[in-house]
Parts: structure tokens; sequence; C-alpha cells
């Protein structure tokens, strides 16, 4: 009989017994800034986009978008100011490389991504904008107004005036 129980209880204290591993995995977001720009000067708005950031268990995420640097003399902001949104706008001040980051977390990771803006100047802007400035300081302007009176846009027929005036000048080439 005591040869009996002990096999039973053998067998109780194995059953009774179960190892189960589990494990809690996170996987890192994976944060998409978007794909690079090159923009005019000129009072362009620039939009950032990271809606191509996704978490692959399925967790929602929350962003943060940032600049790493700007050029030198520029005291650009994003809009919303308060950059936590997945997409962000903003308006250059300055020609010249913008980069900026975004960060998104799963409350457990965060992972970022950089997309670089390059700001150039547009020759044909620049020189509308040089046109306009020459334009008003001019004393005498009436015989350019009356030659584009009737013309819209109004700006392009004087920008055509200075092109004709000046052609010859460097900032007009």
């Amino acid at each position: 009989m005591d040869f009996v129980l002990i096999a039973l209880a053998v067998l109780t204290f194995s059953s009774g017994t179960t190892v189960t591993s589990t494990s809690d995995t996170n996987t890192a977001p994976i944060a998409n800034a978007g794909i690079d720009q090159q923009v005019p000067f000129g009072g362009f708005i620039v939009s950032l986009n990271g809606e191509g950031s996704f978490d692959s268990d399925g967790d929602n995420l929350s962003y943060l978008w940032s600049f790493l640097s700007v050029p030198e003399e520029s005291n650009v902001t994003m809009s919303p100011s308060i950059s936590t949104s997945k997409n962000v706008n903003f308006t250059p001040d300055v020609v010249g490389l913008y980069v900026a980051q975004l960060e998104v977390s799963d409350d457990w990771i965060t992972s970022s991504d950089t997309v670089d803006i390059e700001i150039y100047t547009d020759p044909e802007v620049e020189f509308k904008a040089k046109a306009l400035e020459m334009f008003q300081k001019m004393e005498s302007k009436k015989r350019m107004v009356e030659q584009c009176e009737d013309a819209v846009p109004f700006l392009d027929c004087i920008v055509d005036q200075f092109k004709e005036k000046y052609q010859n000048a460097k900032w007009a080439r």
C-alpha cells in the first residue's frame, strides 16, 4: 500500500505542475518623416507628413517634430507650435537647408527619422521681388503704371517692363 501512495503522490505532483513561458515582446515603432524636399524660397509653406509611421504591434503612437538644424539666420517655427501631430507645416524664412526630425513613440520605445528640406532661390521669384522693390522706390511710376494698367496680373507686367529696361543688369539675368 505504501508503494501505491508514493506512485499516486508523484503522479499528482507531476500533473499539477505546468510551466508556461510567456514573454511580452514589443517591437520598436517605425518613424517615417517623409521624402526629402526642394522648395523655392518666397512664402511657400512646407508640409511635413509623418503618416507613413507605424507600429507593427498595433500600439498607439505619439509624434514629436523638431528641427535638428536650420540656416544660421532662421527663426522658423512649426505649426502647430506644439508639434505633436502627424502633420506639421512651416514657412521657411531664409534660403538654405532645414533638417526636421520626427520621433514616434509607442510609450515603451521611441524611434526617429529625419527629412531634409532644401530651400533654394528661384531666379524668377528673386527677379520679381527685385523689380517690385525698385518699382516701389521709383519717383516716377506713371509711365509704367499706364502701360500695365489693364494687365492682369499687374506685377508680371511691371516685371516685364523691368526686364526690358534692365536687360543687361547682372541681377536681371
